[in-house]
């Protein structure tokens, strides 16, 4: 059984995988109980081999990669980001320091199109990538997502005040009180920005460009961008662990 890690800034994905590249289980966990040595029972004495996709710290890395060797006594693997793999060429000067996740997101997304897409992943921030047909990355944005930008308006403001419940709506219209002012103001900033990416992407690829998103708010924004006519959209949960696949078969 492959075992195959998604660590991300506010959530650990993980699932496993039989002989024939077949999911057998999937869930989300504490990274902290790792840490500790405390994994879901299901890997004990299963778990034949670890890819792990992260973007955490090195410290962090490190403790967990020791506590994995001392538990599950198999090999790890931790993947980075290369100047090429899987069809797709990194824009980056230096390709490590292109954020992994990103990295195998394009690659999973590009494999499955086979031409133009831009990848865009919601959740702690907003990552934006855009492939070109040829699977030559023409580069990408980096924003905050919208819990980030709640939270800065409740930090450094002093009379913005709403419910956090109120700063996740996806309504694209003008606001009538505080709450849906932010809430509807941070759906039209971040539609807005992947809107605006996929409309570059089109008019400098000279072609169709499938949009690919993922990440926890990724329905909300698929709502927005159909509502203004986007209709190449692919919904994902897991293209970082898929593009895990094609980077460490």
């Amino acid at each position: 059984m492959i075992l195959e890690l998604d660590l991300g800034n506010t959530y650990c994905k993980w699932r496993t995988l039989g002989a024939d590249n077949n999911v057998l289980a999937r869930g989300l966990d504490d990274r902290q109980r790792w840490l500790e040595g405390i994994f879901p029972s299901l890997w004990s004495g299963a778990v034949e081999r670890v890819r792990i996709a992260s973007v955490l710290g090195d410290e962090i890395e490190r403790n967990l990669n020791a506590q994995l060797q001392t538990q599950l006594n198999c090999p790890v693997h931790w993947v980075r980001s290369q100047r090429s793999c899987g069809g797709v060429h990194n824009a980056y000067a230096k390709p490590e320091r292109l954020g992994v996740d990103r990295w195998l997101a394009m690659i999973a997304a590009w494999q499955r199109a086979q031409r133009s897409v831009l990848v865009c992943d919601i959740g702690s921030a907003l990552t934006i990538d855009w492939v070109d047909a040829g699977g030559r990355h023409r580069g990408g944005y980096i924003i905050p997502g919208p819990r980030l930008m709640a939270e800065s308006l409740r930090l450094s403001t002093d009379r913005v005040r709403f419910d956090d419940d109120q700063a996740l709506r996806s309504d694209l219209d003008p606001g009538m009180d505080t709450g849906a002012c932010v809430g509807n103001g941070l759906a039209v900033a971040v539609t807005g920005a992947v809107l605006v990416s996929y409309r570059r992407a089109e008019a400098q690829g000279a072609g169709p460009t499938a949009l690919y998103l993922t990440g926890g708010y990724r329905d909300a924004l698929a709502q927005n961008l159909r509502a203004l006519g986007v209709d190449d959209l692919h919904l994902e949960m897991e293209l970082v662990l898929d593009g895990l696949r094609i980077a460490a078969p």
